[in-house]
Parts: structure tokens; C-alpha cells; sequence
């Protein structure tokens, strides 16, 4: 145990918490990030880039441009090999009616990405621990965050666009948006030993594309960001 993670992320043994950011690392969110840490390692990694932080005492293992399934799966074995406990990610989703920035708590999530069907073919959806969800909700609620909570639905990264994806997600209105880690994320992570919890935000909408929007879209997209990891930092 911990030889991989030694080789990866620079450590045998790593935190116990770890901050996972979905979507592609870009240095204006690492900064969002960094400004929640009393202290900040610069990001180091090829693909997975990592970070180690600080705060209150407490130590966390940071990583970035964790983008679809696969990405997810090996990222979540690495932890596991170091010895990481808890793991919160904060990613961002598209939604066809919820506004730019809003904080979306997935109590279900949909496989459409397909890596939990490989190993379950009888599972078409993933719960995460309720106890989890309800923590997670009673922090929003203390720091008077507004938020919509229920299902969302996991899809793949490299096939975008995909016409039968669109077609089910019109069939199913009841799914707030679309990701593309959260169903790998809670199905593997416990299996690994890892406590998952996570969090979303709009990202995109049919107003405004996933590389599209005014400055003030923007705006809300990072701020937004910042105050996710503020929340997943009050849980962690």
C-alpha cells in the first residue's frame, strides 16, 4: 500500500481528506480554490494535477482536471492506496432549466457514463449515503446557502452530444442535469473504503454554453465554485 500513490501524488501516505475538482483545471479556479487555504502547495501532476493545503490545523489533498469516469476510477484507487479516508468533489454540471450558479445536492445519480454497469449491469442508478446527503444539506441550511436538491445523471466524457443521451434525458424530467463523475464516484469510492460526498453547480444552461457567457456569467460561475468549496471544506 501507498507505492502508487508515492509515484502519483508524491506521498505514501496521504491526508485523510481529500477536495476533488471535476472539469478541466484551469489557474483562475486553482486560485478560487486556494484563497479557502491558510497555506497552498503549488499544483503539481501531468493530467491529475495536485495540491497540498492547509486549514485550521487540518491537512488536505487537492486534485484537479478529474474529467469523466476513467479519470475518476483511477483517481479513487490512488486514494485508496495512500490511505485517504474522506473525499469531497465539487463539479459542475449542465442543466436545461436551472440558472448559471445554482448549488445542486445529488441524492441519486443516474449511470449513463457506463463504468458502474460494467461491474453491475443491474444497477441503472446510485444512491449516495444518506447520512452524507444530510450532513451536506444541514451545512448549506446553516450558512443559509440556497440549493435544490434530487437526481442527476452521469454521462460520458468523450462522446459528447450523443443523440439517445438527449433523448432519455427529455424522457426523464425529473433529472436536474447532466455530469460525468458522480454515478463512478459514489459507487466505487465506498467500495474502496473512501466516505464520498458531493456537491454540483451549473456550469451551462441553454442560455449559456459550457465556453460561453458574459463576463458577469463568469462571474457567478467562479464565485459560485468558491463558495462549494467553502461548503465541502465545512463538511470535510
Amino acid at each position: 500500500m501507498g507505492k502508487l500513490s508515492e509515484i502519483t501524488l508524491g506521498r505514501r501516505e496521504l491526508p485523510a481528506r481529500c477536495l476533488i475538482l471535476g472539469g478541466v483545471y484551469v489557474p483562475s479556479r486553482a486560485e478560487v480554490i486556494a484563497k479557502q487555504f491558510d497555506t497552498w502547495s503549488e499544483p503539481r501532476g501531468e493530467w491529475v494535477k495536485h495540491a497540498y493545503a492547509k486549514k485550521g490545523g487540518k491537512e488536505y489533498l487537492i486534485c484537479f482536471n478529474v474529467y469523466g469516469a476513467a479519470t475518476t476510477l483511477e483517481l479513487l484507487h490512488l486514494l485508496s492506496d495512500g490511505r485517504a479516508r474522506s473525499a469531497f468533489f465539487v463539479g459542475s454540471m449542465g442543466s436545461g432549466r436551472l440558472e448559471i450558479g445554482t448549488l445542486v445536492l445529488p441524492d441519486r445519480v443516474v449511470d449513463r457514463a457506463g463504468i458502474v454497469q460494467l461491474d453491475d449491469p443491474s444497477r441503472p442508478y446510485v444512491e449516495p449515503d444518506p447520512k452524507s446527503i444530510s450532513k451536506i444539506e444541514r451545512v448549506l441550511k446553516a450558512h443559509d446557502v440556497p440549493f435544490v436538491r434530487g437526481t442527476t445523471c452521469s454521462v460520458p466524457a468523450v462522446l459528447h452530444n450523443l443523440k439517445p443521451v438527449k433523448r432519455f434525458l427529455a424522457s426523464h424530467r425529473g433529472i436536474l442535469g447532466v455530469e460525468l463523475e458522480l454515478s463512478t464516484f459514489h459507487y466505487f469510492g465506498p467500495k474502496l473504503g473512501l466516505k464520498t460526498m458531493g456537491l454540483l453547480y451549473v456550469w451551462d444552461n441553454p442560455k449559456h454554453g459550457i465556453v460561453s457567457g458574459p463576463r458577469t456569467v463568469w462571474k457567478v460561475r467562479l464565485d459560485t465554485l468558491g463558495l462549494a468549496t467553502e461548503i465541502a471544506l465545512a463538511v470535510l
